[in-house]
C-alpha cells in the first residue's frame, strides 16, 4: 500500500471531525492532521480509553515532526481480531533525508477504531538499526518486553510480511522476533514494522535504514 499525503493540503481529518473515521488508515491520518493543528481537544476521541491518559500532543508532536510536511502510508494490515497496524515513512515526491518511519496500533473500541499508545508492550530494534546505513541486510530483529504473556508478534519488511522465529522467556513475558529474507535488500530506503500483543494490550514499531553499496 503507498497512499501519499501532502498535510499541508490537510489530508485526513478536517477541523469539525471529533468521532474517529472508521477506516484505520483515515483514523491516523486524522491523528497527524490534529497534532499538526496543536489539537489537544481532538485527540481523546482518536485514542483508547486506557490511552488518553499516557499520551500527551508534546509527546505526539516530537513523534511525528518528521511527517510534518508529506508522509506515505506504506501498511495497513488486521492483526487479530480487535487490532489492526497502520505504518507510515516520510518519503513523497522529494524524498526527505533522513529516512524515517512510525507504526501505530489501533483497537476497535466502542465501533470505532482508535490509537493504542503507550501501553506496557514495549519493542525495541535489534537490527539493523534505525537510520543506520549498511551494505548488507539479511535479518531484521526486534526485542518484546511485556507485563503479561505474550501472545502475538508479527514483522514487515517494505510492507511485505515476514516468516517471524523467536524465542520467549520462560514466563512467556520477553520474545526476541527475526526474520531471515530470501534475498538481501536492495541498495535504498527500507523500513520495519514490529508488532505485538498481550491478551489486554498491544503496540507496533515501525523504523528506517537505508542500504548502500
Amino acid at each position: 500500500m503507498l497512499v501519499v499525503c501532502a498535510v499541508l493540503a490537510g489530508c485526513g481529518g478536517g477541523k469539525e471531525r471529533v468521532e474517529p473515521p472508521p477506516d484505520p488508515v483515515e483514523t491516523l491520518q486524522a491523528l497527524v492532521a490534529a497534532v499538526r493543528r496543536g489539537g489537544a481537544d481532538v485527540l481523546p476521541p482518536l485514542l483508547t480509553k486506557a490511552s488518553r491518559s499516557r499520551v500527551s500532543l508534546s509527546s505526539l508532536r516530537r513523534r511525528l515532526r518528521p511527517f510534518e510536511r508529506v508522509y506515505a502510508v506504506r501498511l495497513a494490515e488486521p492483526a487479530g481480531p480487535i487490532w489492526a497496524v497502520v505504518a507510515i515513512t516520510n518519503d513523497g515526491p522529494k524524498q526527505a533525508a533522513p529516512p524515517a518511519a512510525f507504526a501505530v496500533t489501533l483497537r476497535r473500541e466502542d465501533g470505532r477504531w482508535r490509537h493504542e499508545l503507550g501501553g506496557p508492550v514495549r519493542i525495541e530494534p535489534i537490527g539493523p538499526g534505525p537510520g543506520s546505513r549498511t551494505r548488507l541486510v539479511a535479518q531484521v530483529a526486534a526485542r518484546i518486553a511485556a507485563g503479561a504473556p505474550i501472545t502475538a508478534a508479527a514483522l514487515w519488511v517494505d510492507g511485505a510480511a515476514m516468516e517471524v522465529k523467536g524465542g520467549a522467556s520462560p514466563d512467556g513475558k520477553r520474545y526476541t522476533a527475526f526474520a531471515n529474507l530470501v534475498e538481501p535488500l536492495p541498495a535504498g530506503r527500507h523500513f520495519v514494522v514490529a508488532f505485538a500483543s498481550t491478551d489486554g494490550s498491544a503496540s507496533a514499531l515501525a523504523w528506517a535504514f537505508t542500504v548502500v553499496r
